[in-house]
């Protein structure tokens, strides 16, 4: 104490300092149990298991779709059988369609996040168009979308290298960069306000789901069959068919052409190709099992016939895999589906367990996963 009364200034040091040192160990630690990481109550559990290991040998991508449809425990006993034994997770996003996530998926790094990383399942919608987004919110990335916005301006972004595509770049961005690299509360100074001031807008929190039942460590998210959360069930479907009004060209069949081109050099499914054959990891395109209620009242079952030919050609050309377990209509509307759109989880215990029964019968998939996971060697 003698020291501090003689040294003014070493007291001033270490009144604000112990202060802000404290505060730096409390933001590491503890800031997100009170504020969201992600900017989605739906989202935070699923950030949380998927930072928690680093040694996920399999991941599913792809939308809402993936993340209620596909649980991933079931493909591992699929290929258990085989005597191949992985850990899969599942990291379909609420709200990040297939042209959504081709652009951050560049900034997630996964093979570097995951150098056990072996094989990746993209999820497709095929009765949906496609297109390649801007890189940056410069550049005119569209973020518009109440769920994508809101996640992409959350800290999981700014963690992830995501910020970029919803905020705008200007020069003293360089400048902040460095200054959030050695303290978490100049990095985490929107999350801080958030707890202080709370959110100012009801759009920048993604509440939970109603027909949400549970979380899994592997990521898929457990919904309710329609029978279940029936009031929930028509309320969406008639909001969906509301769409007609707005979106009439959603309701017609899809352009001849639409898909050959995304199926072009260069286009955008090579994107997705190329970016993981580059790391040596086999990408495994698969057809979403979207409601057939859906698909019909879009007037795209013959699209989707149509789409699932081109995507197998080129999938074969490409030395990639394609499968399609077809339009589900074995499946029950109301005890298999939990929306228009999404498996319940029922439905996507039983989807699940028939496209890991697929997979394992597929020599490319096995193989892969059976690599050793010390190098990644070229996959023929």
């Amino acid at each position: 104490m003698k020291i501090l009364r003689k040294n003014s200034w070493l007291t001033v040091v270490v009144s604000l300092g112990l202060p802000l040192i404290i505060l730096e160990i409390w933001v590491n630690c503890y800031l997100f149990n009170y504020v969201s990481y992600t900017n989605s109550k739906n989202m935070d559990p699923q950030m949380a298991y998927f930072a928690a290991r680093n040694d996920w040998e399999l991941v599913v991508l792809g939308s809402s779709e993936v993340k209620w449809g596909i649980d991933p425990s079931q493909i591992e006993q699929s290929m258990a059988a085989k005597g191949v034994k992985f850990s899969g997770f599942n990291l379909g996003f609420d709200g990040f369609n297939e042209n959504f996530y081709l652009s951050i998926l560049p900034s997630l790094k996964l093979p570097h996040r995951l150098p056990k990383l072996k094989v990746v399942l993209v999820g497709i919608n095929l009765v949906e168009e496609k297109q390649i987004l801007p890189q940056s919110f410069n550049e005119g990335f569209p973020c518009d979308g109440i769920l994508q916005r809101a996640v992409l301006k959350s800290d999981f972004a700014k963690d992830y290298d995501l910020e970029h595509l919803c905020n705008s770049t200007d020069w003293t961005q360089p400048l902040v960069k460095e200054a959030e690299k050695i303290s978490a509360i100049v990095r985490y100074r929107r999350s801080l306000r958030t707890l202080l001031l709370s959110y100012q807008d009801s759009r920048e929190l993604i509440g939970e789901i109603s027909n949400g039942l549970k979380q899994y460590p592997n990521g898929f998210h457990a919904h309710k069959s329609a029978k279940d959360n029936w009031a929930s069930f028509e309320e969406d479907y008639h909001r969906f068919l509301a769409e007609k009004k707005t979106q009439p060209q959603n309701f017609r069949l899809m352009k001849s052409d639409a898909w050959s081109k995304l199926l072009e050099k260069g286009g955008f499914f090579e994107g997705w190709a190329d970016y993981f054959l580059d790391y040596n990891i086999l990408p495994v395109f698969f057809a979403l099992p979207t409601n057939p209620l859906m698909i019909d009242d879009r007037h795209r079952r013959e699209d989707y016939q149509r789409n699932s030919q081109l995507m197998t050609q080129w999938a074969k050309q490409h030395q990639v895999v394609y499968l399609d377990l077809g339009i589900c209509d074995r499946y029950d509307d109301y005890i298999d589906y939990s929306d228009h759109r999404h498996l319940s989880e029922i439905g996507a215990i039983r989807y699940s367990r028939e496209l890991g029964t697929a997979l394992a019968g597929n020599t490319k998939v096995v193989q892969a996963l059976s690599h050793s996971s010390s190098s990644r060697d070229k996959l023929n």
